[in-house]
């Protein structure tokens, strides 16, 4: 109990190992918003709710005649929710503390689409080509899907340190009384 009290004081504070803790949950839920707006719309498109996953997995698949396969496709989404869980510990650490969900969800909006701009013309072409390649496929739905992933994260983030301010100012309370 003691350690979840310390925890959200830490939290409360902006301290570090809070911030890197509310930084990860926020990520990977991020980063499952992401992937879920991407199945939608390859869904709605009728190209199946797995397609947008799929070109994760080309980044294990590599060599001539490499096919994708199920492993390939969970490391794919490892990696996935991986890099969405540190690009959310430096989303989470930027947001000041005393926005609310809404106005950091907007602020890691923006942190998110620089990120994807970064990735995409960047990183992508060296490390994983062929989704690269695919991407534009997906048009819009790929840039709506980075917004998606920095409003969850900059939500989440400040919903979880209002809990944390919330639950240290009741310990607080319960330890002067």
């Amino acid at each position: 109990m003691e350690a979840t009290a310390a925890g959200r004081a830490a939290e409360a504070r902006g301290g570090g190992a809070g911030t890197v803790r509310t930084g990860i949950a926020a990520g990977v839920l991020g980063g499952l918003a992401m992937a879920a707006w991407m199945a939608a719309s390859a869904a709605l498109e009728g190209a199946g709710p797995l397609a947008p996953l799929w070109p994760l997995a080309d980044a294990f698949a590599r060599g001539p005649g490499a096919e994708r396969s199920a492993a390939t496709l969970l490391l794919g989404v490892a990696l996935h929710l991986a890099f969405s869980a540190a690009v959310g510990v430096v989303l989470a650490a930027a947001v000041p503390r005393d926005f609310g969900p809404v106005p950091a969800g907007v602020v890691c909006a923006g942190g998110a689409l620089l990120v994807m701009a970064v990735m995409t013309t960047v990183v992508l072409p060296a490390v994983n080509p062929t989704m690269r390649a695919e991407m534009p496929a997906f048009g819009g739905a790929w840039v709506i899907a980075h917004a998606v992933y920095g409003l969850t994260v900059g939500a989440a983030a400040q919903l979880v340190r209002h809990r944390a301010r919330l639950g240290a100012a009741r310990a607080l309370r319960e330890r002067h009384a």
